[in-house]
């Protein structure tokens, strides 16, 4: 489906803002030492940073490797290729839908084993930031603006924490 310029820079606008709180979330991880020290999830007090970082990992892998579906928005909306998900990054997309973004019988009893520790979710959500990068390339190109006053604000806040 086709949107017109204004959809397409709201889209774009929505998209910083998950890249930019994955890397709040990553900074909040990596900046605290307690966090650092407990590498397992759900025993330390970072937790709203860890769960956030696990959302917007999913949420992310989504957008660079699948097609929309529904009323998700994709990479390809944007005329940007779809990534390969490697095996380890698809599985690690499965457990954050399983184990943390639902609340199953099979997340009760294989919560501890299923997830990511820390220091993986951080690993994971780096390895975003290129295509992070060059995704905000291509909409330079085609000349797209986030809109709205946060926008911006989100852009530059990637720009200043992304390598």
């Amino acid at each position: 489906m086709k949107f017109d310029k204004s959809t397409m820079e709201s889209g774009y606008r929505c998209f910083l803002y998950d890249a930019a709180t994955i890397i709040a979330a990553r900074l909040e991880l990596e900046n605290n030492p307690k966090a650092r020290q407990d590498l397992d999830i759900g025993t330390n007090d970072n937790q709203l940073a860890i769960e956030t970082a696990l959302n917007k990992i999913r949420s992310l892998f989504d957008f660079f490797g699948k097609n929309s579906c529904g009323d998700d928005l994709s990479c390809k909306d944007f005329d940007f290729g779809l990534k390969s998900l490697s095996s380890d990054q698809y599985d690690i997309r499965t457990a954050i839908h399983k184990y943390s973004m639902h609340l199953t019988w099979e997340r009760v009893s294989r919560q501890k084993t299923a997830l990511p520790r820390i220091n993986k979710i951080i690993e994971r959500s780096r390895e975003l930031d290129k295509w992070i990068k060059e995704f905000i390339s291509h909409c330079n190109s085609k000349k797209l603006n986030p809109d709205g006053p946060l926008g911006p604000k989100y852009l530059n806040f990637i720009n200043k924490n992304i390598s």
